[in-house]
């Protein structure tokens, strides 16, 4: 049944249409990033005739352009009417540019809010949408080792083995045991921050509050001593492992727009046979409310950086960011026109740690700017800034084809 609903899925509602709408399939592209567009819908052709066969890729192509209305209605009435970002463009426009983006571009309808495309005006052929991202940053990265990138305790290994500046790690915790880094096996007299290493988004992760008489307090579990705190990690990392770090403080300048919960820029780099690494596009997180993470995904606000100055453009929050911010909520700074410290060396930083990442053409940084400059906290293969759009006006193309052709 689980198989059958999937199957259903896949067949109803994809995310790109595999099979190549005539219009679309025939055209010439005039730019790097409609060659890599094309590229991506035939990659995906590929993975669902591997998975479900021919004919599911036929059955798909056929009902895309019939389903497209539909689907644009049923989105444009669960998120169009309260999305406040789009209520500058009409329901009935909205509706239409699903349906003429999808049609057009083999685009799912949905990608109009995940990408905000109401927050444009024109036509917008230069566009490259989450699932396009994960796509073709999947084929990109299909035959190498993840791990050093992406599991926790072996990117900070790597680091370690490179002299890299990255954020300290105190002990990791697996199966109920503890590997403590360093020679002080107990807990340092502060604020700690305790993770899965496996985790995304800040799913999972706590901080626990240094209280100053001996025990540490947790929103949801209460105030615990060492051996209450420590019985506590042993006990989650029996289902999945820990780790557990001191808690990080902001530059006294950015705690302005983040408190005491430690904000981080978004850094990715590109690299090919062709390039050193370079940077690509940047974002600065800022958490919101009482949250202890800055993730988007957690409520959290996201704001462009000037890759030249380090200077912060329009700030956005909302589940598809459709809410422009001027002032953080929490603090009251102005966000805009704010310059980021330490920003060249945080860029050169993750320049630096990409050239010892040889084989992976993209990677993405999240770089926590402290009082004595930038760490490395962790790396992606699969990034994504809010606005995969914008990576249009990037060399993100050009390096997608360079490592393609090489």
């Amino acid at each position: 049944m689980r198989q059958f609903k999937r199957r259903l899925k896949a067949l109803l509602v994809p995310a790109l249409c595999p099979l190549l709408l005539p219009w679309f399939y025939f055209s010439k592209p005039n730019s790097a990033l409609q060659r890599v567009h094309k590229l991506i819908l035939m990659l995906e052709a590929e993975r669902i005739r591997r998975e479900w066969g021919t004919l599911q890729v036929i059955a798909t192509g056929l009902f895309w352009p019939l389903l497209v209305p539909l689907r644009a209605f049923l989105k444009t009435l669960r998120v169009g009417c309260r999305s406040l970002g789009a209520r500058r463009v009409s329901i009935l426009r909205q509706w239409l540019d699903q349906v003429w983006f999808a049609e057009t571009y083999n685009i799912s309808p949905s990608s109009y809010y995940r990408s905000r495309f109401f927050h444009f005006d024109g036509d917008q052929k230069d566009i490259i949408t989450p699932e396009e991202l994960r796509l073709i940053l999947g084929h990109l990265n299909r035959d190498l080792d993840w791990d050093p990138v992406d599991h926790k305790v072996v990117f900070y290994e790597h680091c370690m083995k490179h002299r890299l500046s990255t954020a300290p790690l105190l002990a990791i915790f697996e199966e109920g045991s503890a590997r403590w880094i360093g020679k002080e096996e107990q807990l340092p007299q502060r604020s700690l921050f305790l993770k899965p290493t496996n985790s995304s988004g800040g799913k999972g992760s706590e901080r626990w509050s240094w209280l100053g008489d001996g025990t540490w307090r947790q929103e949801e579990a209460g105030c615990l001593d060492e051996q209450g705190l420590l019985k506590r990690v042993v006990s989650l990392s029996q289902s999945k492992p820990y780790l557990l770090q001191p808690c990080l403080e902001n530059h006294p300048s950015v705690s302005a727009l983040g408190g005491q919960t430690i904000c981080t820029v978004r850094i990715a780099t590109c690299k090919s046979p062709l390039r050193s690494a370079e940077l690509l596009c940047a974002e600065f997180r800022m958490p919101t409310g009482s949250s202890w993470v800055d993730n988007v995904s957690a409520g959290g606000m996201a704001a462009f950086v000037d890759l030249g100055q380090g200077r912060l453009g329009e700030a956005f929050s909302g589940k598809f960011l459709d809410l422009a911010v001027e002032k953080n909520p929490l603090t009251g700074k102005r966000i805009v026109d704010f310059n980021l410290p330490f920003w060249q060396e945080a860029a050169g930083l993750c320049c630096e740690a990409h050239e010892t990442f040889p084989d992976f053409a993209f990677i993405g940084w999240d770089v926590g700017l402290l009082a004595d400059g930038p760490v490395l906290i962790e790396a992606n293969t699969l990034w994504g800034p809010p606005v995969p759009c914008l990576l249009g006006q990037t060399q993100f193309a050009d390096c997608v084809l360079e490592n393609l052709e090489a």
